[in-house]
């Protein structure tokens, strides 16, 4: 009987414990039953929905956020309960106008998903593929030949069409090989 309530007592110590943590990491963690009934969301997840803990405990997600319905936030999140498999994937959340990162974590009992907002992320990756993009433009259209080869073992890895008329050669041909190919 004394070891029971050790365990028991060292089961809730680390509950609480795990209940800590979670309600002080950045990311949104929520978890569902195998209703899809909201069990728990931490502080970050609250905070990001705009919604009071009492509101959410035990109403149904699809209910709460109606608009998942048809969308990858919830086809996602059921793929993982039927395949008890972890699923990651991102989105594009309309409602909310951000980007998001989830991971679906499937148990016996129901799922929990964790959520990142990647909008900052997003945005970056853009901006870099527009410079990207204009950088390239700037070098195909200089009328002087330009080319970068690869330090290691000097293979071409970009040609310019200025480079290509010069040279008499079409660009496909030349990337990949070095002079002596």
């Amino acid at each position: 009987r004394l070891r029971q309530k050790e365990f028991s007592d060292s089961f809730l110590d680390h509950k609480g414990q795990i209940v800590s943590i979670l309600d002080h990491i950045s990311d949104s963690v929520v978890s569902l039953d195998n209703n899809w009934k909201y069990t728990y969301a931490n502080e970050s997840a609250l905070n990001n929905f705009g919604i009071p803990l009492e509101n959410l405990i035990g109403r149904i997600f699809w209910e709460v956020f109606p608009e998942v319905i048809g969308t990858v936030f919830l086809e996602k999140p059921k793929e993982s309960m039927q395949t008890q498999m972890p699923i990651e994937f991102e989105g594009f959340y309309e409602t909310y106008q951000v980007w998001v990162y989830i991971r679906c974590y499937p148990a016996k009992n129901g799922l929990t998903m964790f959520y990142q907002n990647i909008t900052e992320r997003k945005e970056n990756e853009k901006k870099a593929k527009d410079t990207s993009k204009f950088l390239n433009s700037i070098i195909e259209n200089i009328p002087n030949m330009i080319f970068m080869k690869h330090a290691d073992d000097l293979r071409f890895v970009l040609f310019n069409r200025a480079g290509e008329n010069l040279l008499g050669h079409d660009r496909k041909d030349l990337l990949g090989k070095n002079d002596y190919d």
